[in-house]
């Protein structure tokens, strides 16, 4: 893609997200995907990064970050792409680059994890190893880090029928608050099953405030490639037009290269607040809601509790209704998905339902 791809100015974008949308908002239950990844993740489910939790542990000293991948994991398949490392950065300093960074790859025939003592470092660079992690059993890591890696009930909940709806009113150019209540609530990952990376991490390791991100990398023909990026739910997805040149591009960024992708946020933010004639400035809610979203990252201050709201990004439970809050951002208005959630989680190691 062409550098000047990312500098069109505000109308532009705003007449691309105009037309990207109209061509391409279909109903959610239209995409055979997860959570309507690029096509990278669309065509290699095991390298997909489908949501991203950090929250604090049962044992309140310590810190969970719990990563969701590989949303069609198949019995007797490795959970993992062989030729992919996956890593959970965590960033300890406002520019994001000091920290530490844990990554799982498999060394000949085990899955690792390791750690490198950065939080945004080269591509395919695992660090230090920590140890083996079997998959469905709890490991204990050195520095008293716990790990678990499985297969897992899906814990996402979202209504397939009401985001089928809203999205075909953004496309025709409206929207009607009482599209949620209208709908017939079904949960479009009922049933579904995922793949789960957990760690529980020493708040000791980690300082006061931090700043988590994930990404995966693959050696491709000798060389490492950035192919998935994940932080605060629906990102790509819902900010960026449903376009697939604009999703691989964010999905081989980093938090310091995210600035090239503010535009398009505020576009698409800004005409959507237009039509729910939710702010008296779309504009203005476009560009402020855009710069609280880039970089994407997930910040937390360890020790509290976690709550992942359209007014207040701190971590993210797995109990919260990150749907909700992406499009409540969205638009500029509070929406509740009139859904029931599932439980499909636990408040205890390791969180998640095996499956």
């Amino acid at each position: 893609m062409q550098n000047n791809v990312f500098g069109l100015n505000r109308r532009r974008a705003l007449i691309a997200s105009g037309a990207a949308a109209c061509a391409t908002l279909l109903p959610a239950a239209a995409h055979a995907s997860h959570h309507f990844e690029a096509a990278a993740g669309r065509n290699n489910p095991k390298i997909a990064l489908t949501d991203f939790y950090v929250f604090k542990a049962a044992e309140g000293d310590r810190t969970v970050f719990l990563l969701d991948v590989n949303f069609a994991p198949k019995a007797g398949e490795d959970l993992l792409d062989r030729g992919a490392v996956y890593n959970i950065h965590c960033a300890t300093s406002d520019d994001l680059k000091s920290g530490m960074t844990w990554t799982f790859a498999y060394d000949g025939p085990e899955l690792t994890c390791h750690q490198l003592d950065e939080a945004n470092g080269a591509l395919g660079a695992k660090g230090r190893k920590l140890g083996a992690v079997a998959e469905g059993k709890p490991t204990e890591l050195p520095d008293g880090i716990r790990a678990w890696v499985g297969r897992v009930k899906d814990p996402f909940f979202g209504n397939s029928p009401a985001l089928g709806a809203f999205r075909a009113q953004l496309a025709q150019g409206k929207y009607d608050p009482s599209v949620w209540e209208k709908a017939s609530g079904k949960n479009i990952f009922l049933g579904r099953t995922c793949g789960v990376l957990v760690l529980e991490i020493p708040n000791k390791m980690l300082g006061r405030q931090i700043s988590a991100f994930t990404t995966v990398a693959v050696n491709q023909a000798g060389q490492w490639n950035q192919v998935q990026y994940m932080a605060k739910s629906l990102m790509s997805h819902v900010m960026l037009f449903e376009d697939e040149a604009l999703k691989t591009a964010f999905d081989a960024s980093r938090p310091d290269t995210q600035t090239q992708f503010i535009n398009f946020f505020s576009a698409r933010i800004a005409r959507s607040a237009h039509f729910a004639k939710s702010r008296p400035d779309p504009f203005a809610y476009g560009d402020e809601t855009a710069k609280r979203l880039l970089p994407d990252v997930v910040p937390y201050t360890v020790g509290s509790e976690a709550a992942y709201t359209a007014e207040r990004f701190n971590g993210r439970k797995l109990s919260d209704d990150a749907m909700s809050t992406t499009l409540s951002l969205l638009i500029g208005t509070p929406i509740d998905q009139h859904l029931k959630d599932l439980h499909n989680y636990t408040d205890k190691f390791p969180y998640v339902i095996p499956a």
